[in-house]
């Protein structure tokens, strides 16, 4: 059937119903014209959801550079930051300690010909035998005898007693004194210097310490410049000296005790480890120590009645001065010729 006249037919039914609803036939027609168009959107096509951006790849913190450990040598320094003391690094290592007592003799009747049979007797270099081999960890050490001034603020610390100002060239013409705060503090015995190397982080040597940091580095040498003995090197009893032992060949340029650092460093940038004072050390003195003594690290004997003092002084002839020669005294004694420095574990 025709689409056309089916709608024809429809248009007219719906005509003549308006017109028999009371609709005229002009107003009819209008209406019946008259197209109503329905526009049915249609439904958008869904747009695919957006790519996501993938997030940005992660990147690490870079990684942390190590500082490196500073390289250690004999002679490196470090400064405390108590005292204001210069410390010498003192490598680790193996050396022949001690000296036989016929060597000893020798160079005693070298410098004091005069006088050799009275001075230069075996018993006072055969405690320095036998020769024997030890072994050291590194350490650092003081590269100068304790000030005065050093020691002074100990003492205002409360952590130190004053120097004792008993006999002749004492603290009590130092002491105290700024003119004087650069010279090496004597008058302190063992317990005082022990005390003050607490109080400033650090300890008194052991002996062996003591003597191999003193050779700076030379293997089985007299004195810690060299073999030969030289009275330019070192603070002793030369003609300035009031001792009858005096030398009248050389001349150091002090009648007493020098300020620290007047003559030339060691091996290991140290000063005055012979002559100027000697220096008490860890160790209590025993005359056969060296027969038993451990090979590595050796502290000294378990007990004794004297502490070891080492380095010779002002006052000592120059045989004293070898860095094998060994001294003692008693460690509540204080005296004119006597200082000592400290050391420091690494």
């Amino acid at each position: 059937m025709n689409k056309n006249w089916l709608t024809g037919f429809w248009l007219l039914g719906l005509s003549l119903t308006l017109i028999g609803c009371g609709v005229s036939e002009k107003e009819a027609g209008d209406l019946v014209s008259t197209s109503v168009q329905v526009t049915v959107n249609a439904v958008p096509t869904a747009s695919p959801y957006a790519t996501l951006t993938p997030r940005p790849t992660y990147t690490p913190y870079p990684t942390r550079t190590s500082i490196p450990t500073p390289t250690l040598s004999p002679g490196s320094t470090q400064i405390s930051r108590i005292d204001g003391m210069v410390l010498s690094y003192i490598p680790a290592g193996t050396f022949q300690m001690g000296q036989n007592a016929a060597r000893g003799i020798k160079e005693c009747r070298t410098l004091y010909e005069p006088y050799s049979d009275e001075y230069c007797t075996p018993n006072w270099f055969t405690d320095a035998e036998p020769v024997h081999s030890v072994t050291l960890a590194a350490f650092w050490m003081d590269q100068t005898e304790v000030t005065y001034g050093m020691y002074a603020q100990c003492v205002a610390a409360g952590a130190c007693n004053p120097p004792a100002d008993t006999g002749e060239y004492d603290a009590i013409n130092y002491y105290g004194d700024i003119a004087y705060a650069n010279f090496p503090v004597n008058w302190v015995d063992w317990n005082q210097a022990t005390a003050y190397c607490a109080w400033a982080g650090r300890r008194l040597p052991t002996e062996a310490e003591w003597e191999y940091a003193a050779r700076g580095g030379l293997a089985a040498q007299t004195y810690p410049w060299g073999e030969a003995f030289n009275g330019q090197m070192a603070n002793f009893c030369d003609f300035n000296c009031e001792a009858s032992w005096y030398n009248l060949e050389y001349n150091d340029g002090f009648t007493y005790f020098a300020p620290v650092g007047s003559y030339s460093p060691n091996g290991y940038g140290l000063f005055d480890l012979a002559g100027n004072l000697a220096e008490w050390v860890a160790d209590w003195y025993e005359e056969d120590y060296y027969s038993s003594s451990p090979t590595e690290n050796p502290s000294g004997p378990a007990s004794g009645e004297g502490r070891v003092i080492r380095g010779g002084a002002w006052i000592a002839s120059g045989d004293i001065l070898q860095v094998s020669y060994r001294g003692w005294d008693y460690p509540g004694t204080g005296n004119d010729d006597i200082g000592f420095r400290c050391v420091l574990s690494p």
